[in-house]
């Protein structure tokens, strides 16, 4: 099943280059997510009932025009399936204009469930409630598995904040991208309105309130890799950014 929903872009979601704040998108492309399944009545509180919630393993946004103050935005969103406890849903974002739209963007996602009390992925998609849900078709977009940083040109460090905790009272999705691209915001400054991005974010280890972790990236022409690590020295997160 296809769904559409509105956006608007406002003054407080836009950088100092008056465009989208790409952790603003991505916290966009969440809540489509979460309205979504919540439609579907597989939702933040249906899930909850049984202890468990919806987690971002990794996703890809590919924009070719930057979003800017007063523009309306709309997002297709299906489901392409539900196996091997991932999810994999799908994203169009157009921008809307009084008498037609035209898109813009294109993403991929991969969601799994977590136990809350396990703090594992759990595979519960061969219930009833999943297997009555239609999927569509994967969009043809690349996926990018990023390797570990061998040389960092650059580091930066940052302490888990209350501010930063979701619902699973873990790091929320958004907030890492957003200490990113603190630690170097350099393609991001230097973006027009017509250049042509592409985002890979992955997601791989949980960290919480007051952990200490670690952002290193090296930098490439235009391209720059991000990896968060966690207090343990493991990857909790990583990015990749391409200006093309």
């Amino acid at each position: 099943m296809k769904m559409t929903f509105d956006y608007s872009v406002h003054y407080q979601d836009v950088d100092a280059n008056r465009h989208l704040r790409l952790y603003t998108l991505e916290d966009m492309l969440l809540d489509v997510a979460g309205r979504a399944a919540d439609k579907l009545g597989i939702g933040y509180h249906d899930l909850l009932r049984d202890n468990m919630a919806w987690v971002l393993i990794k996703m890809t946004i590919e924009l070719d025009y930057m979003p800017t103050v007063g523009d309306q935005l709309e997002f297709d969103t299906w489901v392409n399936g539900f196996a091997h406890a991932l999810s994999p849903r799908e994203y169009q974002i157009f921008l809307k204009t009084d008498t037609e739209r035209f898109e813009i963007g294109r993403v991929h996602s991969v969601w799994a469930v977590l136990n809350l009390s396990t703090r594992q992925m759990e595979n519960i998609f061969s219930e009833e409630r999943f297997q009555k849900i239609d999927t569509h078709e994967l969009l043809p977009i690349s996926s990018a598995r990023l390797k570990r940083i061998a040389e960092p040109t650059g580091t930066d460090n940052y302490v888990i904040r209350y501010s930063d905790l979701d619902y699973n009272r873990h790091c929320n999705s958004c907030k890492y991208l957003e200490m990113m691209l603190d630690a170097n915001h350099r393609i991001v400054d230097n973006l027009t309105e017509s250049d042509h991005i592409v985002l890979h974010l992955s997601y791989s280890r949980e960290v919480h309130y007051d952990e200490h972790v670690t952002i290193n990236y090296a930098e490439q022409n235009d391209e720059i890799q991000y990896d968060v690590i966690a207090p343990d020295g493991l990857i909790s997160a990583q990015a990749k950014l391409i200006k093309k």
